[in-house]
């Protein structure tokens, strides 16, 4: 850390895991859940600067069970969204590096815009 940056850390986590059979985006998108949060807000103990919920109240909340049909529909729709949000954001990634290289450059008048597209056109 730089000087005078504060650090935040807990050590107050819950890990939530799906089970077996059951897509790994499932607690991803249990742990967004409004429900869910208002649940676990809801069984928060502890002082108002330490409020904690603790990991049996949290699993204490009950949703429908999908059918092994839906969970694997589920599964195979998350998993392709994810996959591709990974690939969107490795592209953002990529072309941030090219524009804090590449830019300092063209505004200096080392690299011509005709170089720059080449450049830009082998990374990606």
């Amino acid at each position: 850390m730089n000087d005078g940056q504060i650090g935040m850390g807990s050590t107050e986590f819950i890990v939530m895991r799906s089970h077996t059979n059951t897509p790994r985006e499932f607690s991803y998108f249990l742990a967004r859940n409004k429900r869910f949060r208002n649940h676990a807000i809801q069984k928060m103990a502890g002082t108002s600067g330490r409020q904690r919920v603790s990991a049996a109240d949290a699993s204490n909340f009950f949703i429908r069970q999908p059918t092994e049909e839906e969970l694997r529909d589920f599964g195979a729709e998350t998993s392709k969204a994810f996959a591709h949000m990974k690939s969107l954001t490795a592209e953002s990634r990529i072309l941030a590096e090219l524009r804090d290289t590449l830019l300092p450059q063209l505004m200096s008048g080392k690299l011509r815009v005709k170089d720059a597209e080449k450049l830009v056109e082998d990374a990606t």
